[in-house]
């Protein structure tokens, strides 16, 4: 018999139940036997007080089996040891009742709101009904909003987003979006200045992504760069502000980022000076690299005494994020996973404070906007760009088509520019030079193989004050650009110079590809 069934059970009068038990035992039971049985009785008497089971075992079961004094008192040890056991089982099952856990994030919520200056659950249900929950029971746990004081961003207020939402019931959508569109666009003009239209338009599109980061699995870095004064913190600040569980930072503390980003899947802003510095002593560059992509799992050991397969968790940290520096981070992995905006220098008075009150009726709207959007299909138009670009433009586009598809052809060529741009300051990054190059060998030789040696050679005599690089350097770099390599007749290692490879590689690092019809009918010709 299952102990703590039997102490679930509602039972009646379990003196009843331990009195039929003792007169189907034989008076002549085995002692061995016998012992065993009335284990089973004393069980039954440990569901009722002391001094009840003690006058059944002296009255009932002693003069039964005609047991001495010293016997059946022994009997009394079994009642206390069944009777604590089930003392500790009833508490613990009152405290799996009581017992809560702190979550912000669970399928349904909208978000964390404030609702008589306590913390309350917004939830959006199946039918797509919005109600306000202090709590929420989910599959055996008893959820509760984190307490106002650990939350590191102000709470939307739960009757103004209730208030806000009903607009998406008393007019389309579309209306409703477009004119939360143009008070945000509004919002940040009057914050930053920014070098054209486009820009706000595409900040704004930024802002609107990060109410609805399930629905992607991409999401760019921001970055916003320029000298001290050009309003690079004012306006990262006026965006964290409108943005989903902000949060501007100034440390790059791998437990902070973690911790943001697991438990609150919040939006985070960099504000940081020396930040290549900060990364290398941090040992964050994973986590900030894997921000940008959803499904991707950071690896640490937090509890190394537990040995294998418990001393490790894998956190996921998706989620936008937005940097702001004076300086420009030469790491390509980063700036393949980013989108620069070049603040000017601000050629006007930007007098009124960026605060998070001021921002917070925009923040209530837009919490309105993922509560009406949230579990929706959104909109897929076609790829605009291709590559990581494409990848990372992705969310931006998607909002901007759902809000205002109007504006996305002028985004569209703002993004390239700032494509090309980026791509002009790589210019002389060592890829590039290694590429211009195998170009110029290859426009020169007759052979369909070029020494590794002879391009370190040409490399160097054109560094104009750059670096040398050595041999070993430009065949590791040839290799991870996909060019395959061989050795020469003499020994000496080379690579094949596909020439659609290389039009494709000048291509991608910003440099025109012009065709030419070739005077040798098995050549390729090409200019760049």
């Amino acid at each position: 018999m299952n102990l703590s069934n039997t102490a679930s059970q509602q039972r009646v009068d379990p003196i009843e139940i331990a009195q039929e038990m003792i007169n189907n035992i034989p008076t002549d039971e085995d002692h061995v036997k016998l012992v065993t049985q009335l284990t089973l009785v004393c069980r039954e008497l440990a569901l009722v007080d002391e001094t009840t089971a003690t006058f059944f075992i002296l009255e009932r079961i002693k003069p039964r089996f005609n047991l001495s004094q010293g016997e059946a008192r022994l009997l009394l040890k079994p009642v206390r040891v069944f009777r604590k056991r089930y003392q500790l089982e009833k508490l613990h099952a009152d405290q799996k009742k009581t017992s809560h856990e702190f979550s912000s994030n669970f399928v349904g919520l909208v978000d964390v709101v404030e609702q008589d200056g306590k913390p309350a659950f917004l939830v959006k249900n199946s039918y797509g009904a919005l109600s306000i929950e202090d709590k929420i029971e989910l599959n055996d746990r008893r959820l509760v909003p984190p307490t106002i004081e650990t939350l590191p961003y102000l709470l939307p207020r739960a009757d103004w987003v209730m208030a806000q939402f009903e607009r998406y019931r008393m007019r389309p959508a579309k209306e409703v979006d477009s004119a939360l569109a143009d008070e945000l666009l509004l919002y940040f003009q009057e914050s930053a200045e920014l070098s054209e239209a486009a820009a706000y338009h595409l900040v704004t599109g930024w802002a609107f992504s990060t109410y609805l980061m399930e629905s992607f699995q991409y999401s760019p870095i921001l970055w916003l760069f320029g000298a001290p004064g050009h309003g690079k913190t004012r306006l990262g600040r006026a965006m964290i502000h409108v943005s989903f569980r902000g949060v501007h930072l100034e440390t790059l503390a791998a437990g902070h980022l973690i911790r943001l980003a697991t438990d609150h899947h919040a939006t985070l802003f960099f504000d940081v000076k020396d930040l290549r510095k900060k990364l290398r002593q941090e040992q964050t560059l994973d986590l900030l690299l894997f921000r940008c992509e959803r499904g991707l799992t950071i690896p640490r050991v937090s509890q190394p005494g537990k040995g294998a397969f418990n001393d490790m968790r894998f956190y996921k940290t998706f989620g936008a994020t937005l940097i702001a520096s004076n300086e420009l981070f030469d790491d390509s992995a980063i700036e393949s996973r980013a989108l620069c905006l070049r603040m000017p220098y601000s050629q006007r008075s930007l007098a009124d404070p960026v605060t998070p009150e001021l921002a917070l009726g925009l923040r209530e709207k837009l919490t309105a906007f993922r509560a009406w959007h949230l579990g929706n299909s959104l909109p897929v138009p076609e790829r605009s760009f291709v590559g990581r670009l494409g990848d990372i433009s992705g969310p931006i586009h998607q909002m901007i088509q759902m809000v205002k598809p109007e504006l996305w052809k002028e985004v569209h060529e703002f993004i390239g520019g700032l494509d090309k741009e980026d791509k002009a300051c790589r210019a002389d990054s060592p890829d590039m030079r290694i590429l211009r190059a195998v170009k110029d060998l290859a426009e020169v030789t007759k052979d369909d193989k070029l020494e590794v040696r002879e391009i370190r050679e040409k490399v160097n005599n054109d560094r104009d004050g750059r670096p040398v690089l050595s041999v070993e350097t430009v065949g590791r770099k040839l290799t991870a650009l996909a060019f395959h390599k061989t050795r020469t007749c003499n020994g000496r290692m080379a690579i094949y110079y596909d020439r659609k490879l290389l039009a494709a590689l000048l291509r991608g690092h910003g440099m025109a590809f012009i065709p030419v019809v070739p005077s040798d009918p098995s050549g390729d010709s090409f200019q760049v």
